[in-house]
């Protein structure tokens, strides 16, 4: 390497030079502006209120992926409600998340301390126990001679009068032990079938049902044939007890099967899965003492409540699920690769696509546990497995839907289980064309890379060893975790009574003169005991650590930082002492209730 001139170096230093000089005047400039500018930076300020009056986080990078957010919702609590997204076509994601958005459930719920490589169980007598709650009487408020807690003390007061501790976890059971996932298609979808059935008239697929209410076999043709109570007519008119139809994509089928109260949707795909034996979660078998019963695993931590979970920057209780999504995992922009697949405007070229939304960790929390092998699937399924088999399948078909529902009901198939939409429909109609309009399918091999397209409408097939996917099959995690996000944002608990309670709070605001230090302040008169709280509003510190913050006692007094004073309920009138003298630019928020609380 050639030694730098003198000149050079030179340079080189009083570029560095002036590059501190200018930093730290910066710095200095933005230290003085915030201690002393209301100018420049600001700490937003938000007091205690009900929780209706909170905006939902903004989703930014959003744009050019959904295109109706209403759809979305409908397509995202389907997805979170489905028993058949489990391989084992009974673990929904809503299994974990029924009470309140949590798991109260109390039998197969421990986990041995996994977490810390512990396999053995200490609380109760292995997997499948059902904990016990305890009595009502024993100590402490009640139930301490229960399994909880894990940490027993004599004393609660005193934390080394210990009684016993164990390393077990109360997790949510999950799913079996198994592998070798594969998705059979049963009832395959012909070749090049775009949805142009629907009876005399029928205007050509969308992915689709729709509904014959007039008996002239023209029900809009929106999934390839027409259903009406009492038969199933299919593109070419044939009537059958079980017949299949197309939708738009040309590869996602509905069957349906004749009853006497109509028409009723059965699979077109199956989830093959290998048993696989389990050292832990499992039980001796009574009638053969060389084997043992596989238990559902139980993950090491309990399930986390989904309602309120929108206001989270990250989600679960490591906080893995990634503020930012990629539409693929819970990793967000750590994971720089590209998972997923959008065309063009024409639709006739493929390329790959990152994602990167803001203010998505309900998103990147939907991607878990779908995938995981203690949750929900088994241990080597990938999303375009997903897609494949829900695709194939009839939302809800294992569940009825309420037509009362206020997101799904005007889908819903009563008397019937599950959905008359498909979910090709309501994806099309959630989202931009851009992500699922490819007309050719994927060829995965085994290691997940694209080797080839096909084109179903040439009745092209994939080499042998890969397997075909169509797009939407492809983008799968992408609306599972975008529809799934917009759903669970609705799941907000903002008519709590704590929310009542604020909703009907009085306000005074004090502006101080900079002088006074004691201020007679007159509000309603019947105000209730400990309702009265007062804090600073200085934008400069957060709501906790305002240099006036206090309450009323219950008793006619305030107690709290930098006041003291007392009230006269029945008047309303209070008289509020100050260790400082409130100064104008910083106002005094005095809430409070008046009559009785209900």
């Amino acid at each position: 390497m050639k030694p730098s001139s003198g000149r050079s170096a030179f340079v080189r230093i009083l570029v560095c030079v002036i590059a501190i000089v200018v930093a730290a005047g910066y710095y200095g400039h933005v230290r003085a502006q915030s201690a002393g500018s209301s100018q420049t930076i600001i700490i937003p300020l938000r007091p205690v209120a009900p929780l209706s009056t909170v905006p939902v986080p903004p989703v930014f990078g959003m744009e050019g992926i959904l295109a109706d957010k209403t759809a979305a919702i409908q397509l995202g609590k389907a997805l979170f409600w489905d028993m058949q997204a489990g391989s084992d076509d009974t673990q929904a994601c809503a299994s974990c998340h029924f009470n309140a958005g949590a798991d109260s459930r109390a039998i197969n719920q421990v986990n041995p301390g996994q977490a810390g490589g512990d396999n053995n169980f200490e609380v109760g007598t292995g997997p499948n126990y059902h904990l016990k709650p305890g009595s009502a009487d024993a100590g402490f408020g009640g139930y301490h001679d229960g399994d909880f807690p894990f940490h027993k003390l004599a004393d609660v007061d005193q934390g080394l009068s210990l009684i016993s501790d164990v390393n077990d976890v109360t997790g949510s059971q999950g799913v079996f032990a198994t592998t070798k996932d594969s998705i059979v298609v049963v009832n395959p979808v012909p070749p090049g079938s775009n949805g142009n059935g629907g009876g005399a008239g029928g205007r050509g697929g969308d992915g689709g049902i729709d509904i014959d209410t007039n008996g002239d076999g023209d029900g809009g043709g929106d999934a390839g044939f027409i259903r009406s109570p009492g038969k199933v007519t299919d593109p070419n008119h044939r009537s059958g007890n079980a017949v299949s139809g197309s939708n738009g994509a040309g590869s996602q089928g509905v069957t349906t099967e004749v009853r006497r109260n109509g028409t009723v949707p059965v699979t077109n795909s199956v989830e093959v899965t290998t048993s696989i034996a389990d050292p832990v979660f499992s039980l001796p078998d009574p009638l053969n003492a060389g084997k043992r019963i596989n238990t559902r695993k139980v993950t090491g931590r309990n399930t986390p409540s989904a309602v309120n979970a929108v206001f989270n920057f990250r989600n679960f209780w490591d906080g893995r699920a990634q503020n930012t999504c990629n539409g693929a995992n819970p990793f967000g922009a750590r994971d720089g690769q590209a998972h997923l697949m959008v065309t063009d405007e024409t639709g006739e070229e493929l390329g790959p696509a990152l994602v990167n939304m803001k203010n998505s960790a309900l998103c990147s929390q939907a991607l878990g546990p779908i995938l995981s092998s203690v949750e929900m699937s088994a241990d080597d399924r990938n999303f375009h497995q997903v897609g494949k088999k829900l695709l194939l399948r009839v939302p809800l078909a294992k569940q009825f839907v309420d037509p009362n529902d206020s997101v799904l009901g005007a889908f819903s198939n009563a008397p019937n289980n599950g959905l008359n939409v498909t979910y090709a429909n309501l994806i099309r109609k959630a989202f931009q064309p851009d992500w699922w309009k490819f007309q050719q399918n994927l060829c995965l091999d085994a290691a997940g890379n694209i080797v080839a397209k096909a084109n179903p409408a040439q009745f092209d097939a994939c080499p042998s060893g890969s397997t075909g996917y169509s797009q939407m099959e492809y983008n799968f995690s992408l609306f599972w975790g975008v529809a799934i996000q917009m759903y669970e944002s609705t799941l907000i608990a903002d008519q709590t009574p704590f929310d009542k309670y604020l909703e009907q709070q009085k306000v005074y605001t004090l502006i101080g003169d900079n002088e006074s230090n004691s201020y007679t302040i007159q509000l309603d008169p019947g105000v209730d005991p400990y309702t009265i709280s007062v804090i600073g509003l200085n934008p400069l510190l957060d709501f906790s650590d305002q240099d006036v913050f206090g309450f009323d006692d219950g008793f006619g007094r305030f107690t709290g930082a930098g006041i003291d004073g007392t009230v006269n309920y029945a008047t309303g009138s209070i008289v509020i002492n100050f260790e400082e003298p409130p100064v104008s630019t910083i106002p005094i928020k005095i809430s409070y209730s008046v009559g009785p609380l209900r």
